[in-house]
């Protein structure tokens, strides 16, 4: 449970392509891309932001009494 961060971005991206990665321009991850709206003429791309999917790792490896490397 909580609150996370989400990106929003206007690049269209295709079926399947869940789970990718969305990079700036600097080839740096940040985000996961999750959901897009499919709407004809209109790109409307959500990702979960990397520091959320760092927190829900960190909330996964805590729940098994394990510690973030």
């Amino acid at each position: 449970m909580g609150t996370y961060d989400l990106v929003f971005s206007n690049i269209p991206i295709l079926q399947g392509d869940s789970g990718s990665g969305l990079f700036d321009e600097n080839g740096q991850l940040v985000g996961i891309n999750t959901w897009m709206l499919k709407t004809p003429g209109i790109h409307q791309t959500i990702s979960l932001s990397s520091k959320t999917m760092s927190d829900i790792l960190d909330g996964i490896e805590g729940l098994n009494g394990r510690t973030a490397p």
